[in-house]
């Protein structure tokens, strides 16, 4: 069915959004309502920052209505990146008003890592960053104006900060080569209140001082209960104190801190991640380094095969503590055997558990996921990514297994993207442009028909809902098959 929406725009921007089903108008919408500039806040009140693993897919949403605005997001992100590799998970936006997020900005004691002018947090999250750029690039080929090549050349001056991000999560986060990333808390998994972290975080003492903690986040819910509880969030926030008295030191970290988990959710993308990586690899112009990220995925995968559990038919999270596998029923330990590489035979049982799980998901995933593994609810009252009725870990985990799937992309030719180093030249100011995040003064235009669906960047007035409606611009945004 014809739908045209005609979405008004800040400062005098206007334009039509043509031909596209009603899910494409709601997601371009989303992105529009939560753009920030250079960057895209998950919502606008609840999570006011820019957030690293929102980032990325928000970026691959970006990407197909322009792929360099996606290319943008990444950049913005990466201005928080550490001097040891760490590319955080909040990069603050000074802007918002003190107390309208906690912890903010003041309260992580990063001043001594972040880098100057930008206040960041002292975690990370999943590095889904090198796949964003991967399908942002994707959506380049697929355009004849040019991007593509301003494409390549942000990829040459994006490539070194990806492979520091990967070589910090595979040496402070895996100093014994294990092949699976350690994570020293729930947020860093990017599926906060996952009932995953129920057993390892019965262990971790935060104490009573007494002291009431501010709680922001209870005034831009209509239901309490669809946070977490107080009791959760103490435990969230001594976890976050253990961090800042070592100093965000990671070797003290990983010997003392009271949330130690080698996360296979975490792992599984870190190698999609380094196969992409790899790709990149020969674009940015350093063939020679693609097969070193091959081999880190192949040795993460490796690992990830070792905490296959039979009984249970998935991968485990093991407690770094107790040396035990964590048994939860959550669809995070088929990322692993169920994602693009692990190579688990067609014939195991453990395989045909993980299609089974997955064909349950509804098609598009946005509607309610199958109960955890269909054996037992675990509901803290309405908590979120807590229960069955909510399960947004279980729609995360199939959103990310399609983002990791291989897709075809044009192979560049030998040497620095494969374009002459006059190219280069040319573009050179223009890379500036892009880090520098000046706005990119160009119509958004449908990627397979050409048809204007957005006037030249701008900012729209705040609301609207967080970055899961973006999932999907890439499979409904397209014109109607019978428009003309």
């Amino acid at each position: 069915m014809k739908r045209t929406v005609n979405a008004s725009r800040q400062a005098g921007a206007t334009g039509t959004l043509g031909a596209v089903d009603d899910l494409a108008r709601q997601a371009i919408e989303v992105l529009w309502r939560n753009a920030r500039g250079t960057w895209t806040r998950p919502s606008p009140r609840l999570y006011p920052h820019q957030w690293s693993w929102d980032a990325g897919f928000v970026a691959m949403g970006w990407a197909q209505l322009d792929p360099l605005r996606g290319v943008t997001e990444l950049w913005s992100l990466f201005r928080g990146q550490w001097s040891t590799g760490m590319v955080p998970q909040i990069v603050f936006d000074l802007n918002v008003a003190r107390g309208a997020y906690e912890p903010g900005p003041n309260t992580w004691g990063t001043v001594r890592h972040a880098p100057a002018g930008s206040a960041t947090s002292g975690i990370c999250q999943p590095p889904i960053h090198a796949i964003a750029l991967g399908r942002v690039r994707e959506a380049a080929v697929e355009r004849d104006d040019g991007t593509l090549a301003e494409v390549d050349d942000a990829i040459v001056d994006l490539y070194p900060r990806l492979v520091a991000w990967h070589r910090w999560l595979r040496t402070a986060r895996d100093p014994d080569h294990t092949g699976l990333v350690t994570i020293l808390h729930p947020w860093e998994s990017g599926l906060d209140n996952s009932p995953r972290w129920d057993q390892p975080l019965e262990s971790v003492d935060p104490g009573d001082d007494g002291s009431d903690l501010p709680r922001p986040d209870l005034t831009y819910v209509a239901d309490p209960d669809e946070r977490p509880s107080d009791d959760e969030y103490r435990k969230y926030r001594h976890l976050v104190d253990c961090l800042i008295a070592v100093d965000y030191d990671q070797g003290r970290a990983l010997a003392h801190h009271p949330f130690r988990v080698a996360d296979v959710w975490f792992s599984a993308i870190l190698a999609a991640a380094d196969d992409v990586l790899a790709d990149l690899a020969e674009v940015a112009g350093r063939p020679e380094r693609a097969d070193g990220h091959r081999a880190d995925a192949e040795h993460t995968r490796a690992a990830l095969d070792g905490c296959w559990d039979a009984e249970h038919g998935r991968c485990l999270d093991i407690d770094r503590i107790t040396g035990k596998s964590i048994p939860t029923d959550t669809i995070a330990g088929f990322a692993p055997p169920g994602g693009r590489h692990v190579h688990r035979p067609h014939g195991d049982p453990g395989r045909a558990a993980v299609v089974a799980v997955v064909r349950r998901v509804p098609r598009p995933a946005l509607g309610p996921a199958p109960e955890h593994g269909g054996r037992r609810p675990v509901v803290r009252g309405q908590g979120l990514l807590a229960g069955p009725a909510v399960a947004a870990d279980d729609v995360a985990a199939v959103v990310v297994a399609g983002a990791c799937r291989p897709r075809p992309q044009r192979r560049p030719a030998p040497g620095r993207g494969g374009r002459p180093a006059a190219h280069h030249r040319l573009h050179r100011v223009r890379r500036r442009h892009l880090r520098r995040g000046a706005r990119l003064r160009r119509p958004v235009l449908d990627r397979r028909s050409g048809a204007r669906l957005a006037g030249p960047r701008g900012l729209t007035p705040a609301g609207g809902p967080g970055w899961w409606p973006l999932v999907g611009v890439r499979r409904w945004a397209r014109p109607d098959p019978g428009w003309r």
